[in-house]
């Protein structure tokens, strides 16, 4: 069923020289394994998420990377209730157009990257997962960010690289444990003051996007070290 091993004491499971697990029994070793790291290769691309998940039982998982493939939403509605122990859940470059209310399912999710799809918005339910630390969404078509992020008070970084986002919501500020912002290459004119409230950002990046007015609440930050904001308007920094 593929080759296992331990990294770094945590039971791991790698797939790239998979055998054919259909005809293995069932392993209770197996109900060990709480990371599946699937890479898309030649000899293992995935049409669907690996059979072998639900075939397997390996409902220990706390972490999915699937790189590469055509994952749609409805496959996702259908596979998210046997993995709800998942704290990271990496699904990029798949076909992914909206995320499906089952996502709730996960309640220890902690890590959502899904990078290099077609979604175009961020349903309010989403927002429900509080244990969530990081929401990477680069190379989507998000047109905006909903005022329900607020919930997400646990969260340290928030990457929506490449999008359509127009505005940045007030809530933004009541995001008190942010440390690294990222909204590069989007459609942001304004920046709300409320962001004097993110006390512990140390990185806020905003490049190439249409802003003409730097906030004079930037001065709050004080434990910001990286910010950047090349390719906007021309317009002039607070004294």
């Amino acid at each position: 069923v593929g080759h296992r091993y331990t990294l770094k004491g945590i039971p791991y499971w790698d797939t790239t020289n998979r055998l054919d697990y259909r005809f293995v029994p069932h392993d209770p070793v197996l109900d060990e394994i709480t990371t599946a790291q699937i890479p898309s290769v030649a000899t293992r691309s995935f049409p669907n998420f690996p059979p072998e998940i639900n075939e397997l039982h390996l409902t220990a998982l706390t972490e999915l990377h699937l790189p590469g493939g055509q994952i749609t939403a409805d496959m996702m509605k259908k596979q998210l209730p046997y993995i709800t122990k998942v704290k990271k859940l990496i699904l990029v470059d798949q076909k992914i157009t909206r995320i499906c209310e089952e996502i709730t399912l996960l309640q220890a999710l902690e890590v959502l990257t899904l990078t290099g799809n077609r979604i175009k918005e961020l349903p309010e339910y989403l927002f429900d997962l509080i244990t969530l630390r990081k929401l990477v969404f680069v190379e989507n078509h998000i047109q905006k960010i909903p005022p329900e992020i607020s919930k997400l008070t646990n969260l340290t970084d928030l990457v929506l690289t490449y999008n359509r986002i127009g505005a940045v919501p007030k809530e933004i500020g009541e995001l008190v444990s942010l440390d690294y912002l990222v909204l590069d290459e989007n459609r942001i004119r304004v920046i709300p003051d409320a962001i004097q409230n993110l006390t512990s950002l140390r990185e806020f990046s905003f490049n190439d996007n249409k802003i003409t007015r730097f906030p004079m609440s930037m001065g709050a930050l004080t434990q910001l070290e990286i910010l950047e904001f090349g390719q906007n308007p021309p317009f002039s920094l607070p004294p």
